[in-house]
């Protein structure tokens, strides 16, 4: 009799034990996956606009992540542009821009995934025209969509479209002569380079 008094109250201890032991086990799998994912996103990204290679203009972005969602970016560039006139005459120009985005992944993160934003760039040119100095500045401000891609090994290739609204003004150093224009105009970036 005493043997039957007891399976009962093992199977209650068996019971309870098990049960104060299944919170523990059950948090594990689901905690560890988002630790992994976020371990896996990348925090930089730095790339260069190939198209603008050909002016020759070498232009660089480095994007940092904010948070897997977020991502601000510095873009500075520069070169020397070799210009031809309609008289067959070249002249060149020195270039200089510099300027910032903004991304929201709208889709996907960080790492890979579509994304909306927002453009600001200021550019300087200088040179000689005709034997005339000249410097011309300008700010543009738009916003795109685009799509950044990260492979497993680390490229990264970024593509944006949009639209932007620019102002520029061109000043002749020996006469003093200046112009001014503002217009829309589209936005294109087409970008190659690494995540780390």
């Amino acid at each position: 009799m005493k043997k039957l008094s007891i399976l009962p109250l093992a199977l209650l201890i068996f019971a309870s034990v098990s049960h104060a032991q299944a919170p523990v086990s059950a948090p594990g799998p689901v905690v560890a996956p988002v630790v992994q994912q976020r371990a896996d996103l990348p925090t930089l990204s730095i790339t260069i606009s190939p198209l603008l290679l050909i002016l020759p203009i070498f232009e660089v972005t480095a994007e940092m992540r904010i948070n897997p969602q977020m991502g601000v970016a510095l873009i500075v560039g520069g070169g020397k542009v070799t210009v031809e006139e309609a008289l067959r005459e070249d002249y060149t120009v020195t270039v200089y821009e510099i300027g910032a985005q903004y991304k929201y992944y709208v889709l996907g993160n960080f790492k890979s995934g579509l994304h909306l934003g927002a453009e600001m760039m200021f550019l300087k040119a200088s040179g000689d025209v005709n034997g005339t100095s000249a410097v011309a500045g300008g700010l543009s401000m738009g916003a795109f969509v685009g799509y950044k891609h990260t492979f497993s090994f680390g490229l990264t290739l970024e593509a944006q479209l949009g639209g932007q609204y620019y102002a520029v003004r061109a000043e002749a150093e020996d006469t003093n002569d200046t112009a001014e224009d503002s217009d829309l105009a589209f936005l294109l970036n087409l970008n190659i380079g690494y995540s780390f």
